[in-house]
């Protein structure tokens, strides 16, 4: 009896087990590819060619005659699935989900996806699931890696796949060294250094001012908003 592998699929390889000879004199068994009489066979037969359709039989000879048996078709999935995910591409401010999505086309169908986080990309998925939660503590920045790869019915495995995921909390530190070096009438130029942020930078700067002569974290919402660029310099 021919098997294969899942249901009308099958790898690289259809067997049809340990030995074609059947006992008794003069009679024999016969493994043909595609009906092809021409073309018979003693052995597994195998391909690469990916949804290659394949059909199989097998005839029986002896001394009173030859039987054929009913043909059965079997296509070659040698392709792995394909799995894609919708990490952002950027860095976010909030908790992530993950979601894994996994193809095969019109191969034998998806076994599972597996996957694994880290923050060093050098895990290798062993969870199943198409769903992965990504967090970052208050206050903190951080990147993981979310690593995964899906398997097929016939056991082609789709090589890992890696989606980086960056979430930002944190502020980034104070601004230091503020100055005034000049002034008109009119107007007051300052400077500043840019504040280091260990996420995603820092995008903007809100310069503020007030009449008096102090100036207070409760004066802020009350303070007028200065006019001019005032983009951050990229680092680097």
């Amino acid at each position: 009896m021919i098997q294969a592998s899942d249901g009308s699929f099958y790898g690289t390889t259809e067997s049809g087990g340990a030995g074609y000879a059947a006992a008794g004199t003069g009679f024999g068994v016969i493994f043909r590819l595609n009906l092809d009489t021409t073309q018979p066979t003693a052995g597994p037969v195998s391909s690469s060619n990916t949804q290659q359709v394949l059909t199989l039989n097998m005839t029986a000879a002896s001394l009173g005659g030859t039987a054929t048996g009913t043909a059965i078709t079997r296509t070659v999935d040698s392709a792995a699935p394909i799995t894609t995910n919708n990490a952002p591409a950027g860095w976010v401010s909030t908790d992530q989900t993950v979601t894994l999505t996994s193809g095969d086309g019109s191969g034998s169908g998806v076994k599972n996806t597996q996957y694994c986080t880290d923050t060093t990309n050098s895990c290798t998925p062993s969870t199943n699931g198409t769903s992965v939660p990504a967090a970052c503590n208050a206050n903190t920045a951080c990147q993981s890696y979310v690593r995964y790869r899906s398997t097929d019915n016939v056991g082609n495995v789709e090589a890992i796949k890696t989606a980086a995921v960056k979430i930002d909390k944190a502020a980034p530190a104070a601004v230091g060294n503020l100055a005034a070096p000049a002034s008109t009438k009119t107007s007051v130029s300052l400077t500043w250094s840019n504040p280091s942020d260990s996420g995603s930078g820092n995008a903007s700067f809100d310069v503020r001012y007030r009449a008096g002569s102090t100036f207070t974290e409760a004066d802020w919402a009350g303070a007028s908003q200065a006019a001019g660029d005032r983009t951050p310099l990229k680092q680097g």
